[in-house]
């Protein structure tokens, strides 16, 4: 799972190298003002949409840019992860989904401290 932080009311979004490769993107970085919205939402790796770029194993894995119902996702998840969502506004992505392995707690652990911004 790349690495969450809270840093200069900005939410920092860290890859390690192969995360970049899978995802074919850098770190990202949001002003923390430009999240709307935070959740854990289970069923949103169904509908992920087109893929531009990024890799991808059905139902195992999805990284990178995914396209769908006109917004635009980042997406970093593996099969044995929570999905957590970042809606944001004026921004390149309309929304960040993540995975977050462990435990319904530990996703809503992050859910909480991105809410709190």
């Amino acid at each position: 799972m790349p690495n969450v932080d809270i840093v200069n009311e900005a939410l920092k979004i860290e890859l390690t190298g192969s995360e970049k490769f899978a995802a074919v993107s850098g770190n990202l970085s949001f002003p923390i003002a430009h999240v709307t919205a935070v959740r854990v939402d289970e069923d949103i790796v169904e509908h992920l949409g087109l893929r531009a770029p990024g890799a991808h194993l059905p139902g195992l894995f999805a990284a990178g840019t995914y396209f769908y119902d006109g917004d635009r996702q980042f997406v970093y998840w593996h099969h044995d992860e929570i999905p957590v969502v970042i809606e944001l506004t004026d921004e390149k992505y309309d929304r960040i989904i993540l995975g977050v392995p462990g435990t319904q707690a530990d996703a809503a652990a992050l859910v909480a401290r991105i809410s709190k911004g």
